[in-house]
This record gives structure tokens, sequence and C-alpha cells, in this order.
């Protein structure tokens, strides 16, 4: 039986190997996607100062307690998505500079 579990498992491993397929690093393309998409204004003060109008308070009016969640929210959501310094180390570690 031991043999037999043995000679499974050594066929077993060329098959993973022939039959796994290869990963693309969509990480760049995907972190653009988001600060185009989602970065209201292409800045972060920009797009927090959109994040009130976005959870429905009037321009000028103060933020009730049943909206700063959302606009808590918001702001954290501009925080990543407009973060171009994470973008930009995702591009230089995709396309390394040549000396």
């Amino acid at each position: 039986m031991n043999r037999f579990v043995k000679f499974l498992f050594i066929l077993f491993i060329p098959f993973l190997l022939i039959n796994c397929p290869t990963h693309k690093d969509n990480t760049l393309r995907n972190g653009l996607a988001a600060y185009m998409l989602s970065c209201t204004g292409g800045s972060v003060s920009a797009c927090n100062s959109s994040c009130t109008s976005y959870c429905g308070v009037p321009d000028g009016a103060v933020v009730t307690s049943d909206k700063v969640s959302c606009v808590n929210t918001c702001q954290a959501s501009c925080s990543s998505n407009c973060n171009l310094s994470t973008t930009l180390l995702l591009f230089l570690a995709n396309h390394p500079v040549k000396k």
C-alpha cells in the first residue's frame, strides 16, 4: 500500500506542473483603474470635499450623526484610492529603472 501511495504521488507532481496556468500580475492595472474610477476630482482633497454631497449633506450644512459614518467611509476610500504614491510604487516595481 505504501508503494502505491508513493507511486501516485510521483505521478501527481508532474500533472500539477503541467496543468498549472501562469499567473499574470494585474496589480498595477487594478490600482490605476481604482484611481481613475474612484478618485473623484483627481486628488485627495477634491475627493474628500465631494464626500458630503455624496452622502446627501447639503453644501455648508453641518454633518449630522447619521451621516458621519458615510462621510468617514467616503474619506477613507478617498485616502486609499487617491494615493498616487502607492500607484507609483506599483509602477516602479513592475517597470524597474534601467541604468
